[in-house]
């Protein structure tokens, strides 16, 4: 789980709501989850938007205090391990929002068959099935959501919690949203990285996605990438780094880094290199050239196969970047585009063909209008 970041801000409108009369808050649920530490946002001036639980009881405490003027807007849809949550807001009969801010293919997973089988024993196969039968008996009793936002024509997040009073809104991507409020500043075309700040991201160790590569190897092979990429293209790289990477590791990568830019950069790139981050959403939004880095260990965790989907799906360039040579990067078909595949990626996953195309937070108004 990320700490709240000027991304999240962004994506969920907070200061435009706040303009208009709403007091919006970040709650921080990742403690109740996983039981990890809690993290305070990325910058001071993001603290007063934040608040995190020590635990579920806490949280439920603040939910009965604060239900009769607030509406919990949440990304997390009904599963065996949300049960407890969707129990919780039924108790305490909070009125809240399905949202759907980004679409990207699942695909990340454990592949290491020994680690798997070591997991199923007597207490996880009981644990397993109790949460399988809170799951089955909330979805019968959960209380139904005031209202749910579609962002795309494939969308069935919600579909459980769904009853003919919950209001529909069929929107976009919040990545849509960020694009065309991005300012671009950005003056110069660059090879722009989407970095993803593996192998170090905690998410990897606490999912069970660690790979076998080291961090040497891996930054040796990208740092060989870029210079490749500049010599080839004559452009310049720069490194939209992750929200996570820390400045004691910037120096991993031998070219310069960003942070909380990554819209205006691509919307300026002459080519973008990504593994599998989300932003690739922000590439189609504005018809830039695709180039998709796969490396041996990414078949470790289900990163690999997720990145054929996606390149496939774009009819984008993967390449291999533990066996890249100069002659790869001669052909430079990497710096085409499919126009259709491009077009039909925009309609299936990033807008609803209903969309209004407003912004997030103007749609977030009119419905808690109607809700409250």
């Amino acid at each position: 789980m990320l700490p709240f970041n000027k991304e999240d801000f962004i994506r969920y409108d907070m200061k435009f709501l706040e303009e208009q009369g709403v007091k919006p808050y970040y709650l921080d649920l990742s403690n109740l989850f996983f039981k990890s530490e809690i993290e305070s946002p990325t910058t001071p001036d993001l603290i007063p938007y934040f608040k995190s639980f020590k635990n579920r009881k806490d949280f439920k405490a603040f939910m009965l205090e604060n239900k009769d003027d607030s509406i919990l807007a949440l990304d997390l849809p009904l599963r065996a391990k949300t049960t407890w949550l969707y129990r919780m807001m039924t108790n305490v009969n909070i009125h809240y929002i399905g949202l759907n801010t980004r679409w990207f293919p699942r695909g990340l997973r454990n592949k290491d068959k020994k680690a798997q089988l070591k997991k199923i024993t007597l207490p996880y196969l009981l644990r397993k099935l109790k949460f399988e039968l809170e799951y089955q008996t909330c979805r019968k009793f959960v209380r139904k959501a005031d209202a749910v936002f579609i962002p795309n024509n494939k969308s069935k997040k919600y579909n459980q919690v769904i009853s003919e009073k919950t209001l529909k809104y069929y929107s976009h991507s919040s990545d849509y949203d960020q694009a065309m409020l991005s300012e671009g500043n950005v003056s110069e075309e660059y090879i722009v990285f989407i970095d993803v700040y593996y192998p170090h991201h905690p998410d990897l160790k606490l999912y069970g996605l660690l790979t076998s590569e080291s961090s040497e190897d891996y930054h040796k092979n990208m740092n060989h990438l870029f210079k490749l990429l500049e010599e080839k293209t004559g452009k310049k790289v720069i490194i939209c780094a992750h929200p996570r990477r820390p400045k004691d590791r910037e120096n991993e990568f031998e070219f310069p880094l960003v942070y909380n830019k990554t819209s205006e950069y691509i919307k300026k790139a002459a080519l973008v290199v990504n593994h599998y981050s989300t932003a690739v959403n922000y590439v189609v939004i504005y018809n830039k050239p695709l180039l998709f880095v796969t490396m041996d260990a990414f078949s470790e965790n289900g990163s690999k196969k997720l990145i054929e989907i996606v390149a496939s799906r774009l009819g984008s360039t993967i390449i291999n970047g533990n066996h890249l040579n100069s002659a790869d990067l001669d052909n430079q078909d990497y710096l085409k585009i499919n126009n259709k595949l491009y077009q039909e990626f925009l309609n299936e996953n990033i807008i609803h063909s209903q969309s209004s195309k407003n912004r997030f937070g103007k749609d977030l108004l009119n419905c808690i209008s109607k809700i409250k």
